[in-house]
Order: C-alpha cells, then sequence, then structure tokens
C-alpha cells in the first residue's frame, strides 16, 4: 500500500514536470544560450529549449518505470540525473562551438587583415573593404558586406566599425576596427603612421596566435604521452593487490 501511494505521488509530480513544461524551459535557460544561438545560426531559443527539455523529461520517464519495475532507488535516481545531464548537454556543446569559431576568427581575422591593408595603400577604407569581400573568410563573410552596404551610406559612423564582430566580444578585433576607423578620418600625412601601427598591431597578433596554437599543441601531445605511464602506474598497481591479496590468503 505504501509503495502504491508512492508511486501515485512520483506520477503526479511526473506530470506536474510535464504541465509545466515551459517554465523548465526558462529555468534550465542558460544567460549565454541565446546569444550563442544567434552566432552560431542555429534555431530559435523556444524551438532549441522545447527539444532539450522534452528529451530530458522522456529519459526522467524512466526513472518512473523503474519504480514500477521495483529497480532499486539507485537506478531510478540515475536516470534521473541522466536526464538533467541530457537537457545541459546542448548548451555546452553550443560553448565548444562558440569557442571553436573563436579560435578560428581569431586566427583568420589577423590574416585577412593582413590583405586589407595591401589593398589600403592604393584604395580608401571603404573601397579596400568592397575589394577585400572575395577574400574573406566564410565565417565572417556576411558581416562584411553588411558592413560595407552602411559604410557606403555613412562612412565616418565610428559605431559602424566598433560593432562588427562584436558579439564575438573580442579586443583584437575591436581595437583593429578602431584603427581602420582613425585611418579613414585622418589626412594624409597621418595616414602612414596609423597604417604603420596597424600593421605592427596584426604582425603582433599573428605572431601571438601562433604561440598559443603550438602550445596548446604541445600541451595535447604531453597529456597523450601522459596515458601509457598513467596505464602502466595502474596495472602495477592491480598487481600489487592481487599480490598482498594472496598472500594474506595463504596465511
Amino acid at each position: 500500500m505504501e509503495r502504491l501511494i508512492y508511486m501515485l505521488i512520483v506520477t503526479v509530480i511526473y506530470a506536474l514536470l510535464w504541465m509545466n513544461k515551459k517554465t523548465l524551459e526558462k529555468l534550465f535557460l542558460e544567460k549565454e544560450t541565446p546569444l550563442l544561438l544567434h552566432i552560431l545560426e542555429r534555431e530559435e531559443v523556444s524551438e532549441f529549449s522545447s527539444k532539450r527539455v522534452t528529451k530530458g523529461l522522456w529519459v526522467m520517464g524512466l526513472s518512473l518505470l523503474s519504480l514500477a519495475l521495483n529497480q532499486s532507488t539507485f537506478v531510478s535516481l540515475s536516470w534521473i540525473v541522466i536526464a538533467i545531464l541530457m537537457i545541459k548537454w546542448p548548451a555546452l556543446v553550443l560553448k565548444q562551438l562558440y569557442q571553436k569559431r573563436l579560435n578560428q576568427l581569431k586566427i583568420e581575422f589577423p590574416i585577412w587583415l593582413r590583405q586589407l591593408q595591401i589593398l589600403l595603400q592604393h584604395n580608401t577604407v571603404v573601397q579596400s573593404l568592397r575589394l577585400s569581400q572575395s577574400h574573406a573568410p566564410q565565417l565572417f563573410k556576411v558581416a562584411l558586406r553588411d558592413l560595407v552596404v552602411q559604410l557606403e551610406m555613412t562612412p565616418h559612423d565610428l559605431s559602424l566599425y566598433t560593432n562588427f564582430l562584436q558579439e564575438y566580444q573580442s579586443i583584437e578585433v575591436q581595437r583593429a576596427m578602431k584603427l581602420l576607423y582613425r585611418y579613414n578620418r585622418v589626412g594624409s600625412q597621418d595616414a602612414t603612421r596609423q597604417l604603420a601601427r596597424l600593421i605592427q598591431a596584426t604582425t603582433k597578433w599573428l605572431r601571438d596566435q601562433r604561440f598559443n596554437q603550438q602550445s596548446t599543441t604541445i600541451s595535447l601531445v604531453g597529456w597523450w604521452g601522459m596515458l601509457p605511464l598513467l596505464g602502466v602506474g595502474g596495472l602495477f598497481l592491480v598487481m600489487m593487490v592481487q599480490t598482498i591479496m594472496t598472500l594474506l590468503e595463504r596465511r
């Protein structure tokens, strides 16, 4: 009788979770998820939240099924933990994809900037940006096209420069765009100095990115190199335990 009442209570709670699915979607929605969905050009926030909460609730239903089959409480709690992980996992994947794009931007943007500097020697900033569209990385080709269209209407608007790729919150990109704005505003006498500053900043940026990429590769290789050592250490411990157990049994 007590188990029947317990099952009834759990069933009611599960039904209430389905009835308040929208509330759960808001509860599990991370602060940065809408921005990441926009940057990665994924589905709408409501659709993203609905999919993952629905999957989580279905998995949570397996917890109810395990109780009905008289399985242990540990199994039921395990299904609940898995359900929560299934709800949170898509957001973690979004963060990984965003970080991958950000790393890609930090490599491709300074290379494109180098090409732009060559065009700046014989063209204005707006003309150079327009000509560089054919060589721009796919990552920000659309954003660059929109920037050129806006600059042709208001070429001296600082906000157009500072808002370019603002969603990635990259200080290096913002600094480079401000230098482009200054280059566009200054007279011919100061243009050479501004271009030299831009070249210097881009060179440092490329050098730092190559160094960071090399350091990451070395770190990964180091960790992979530790795996055989850890495996041998684990095997040694197992053999030691077996030896000690054998000696104790003989006594």
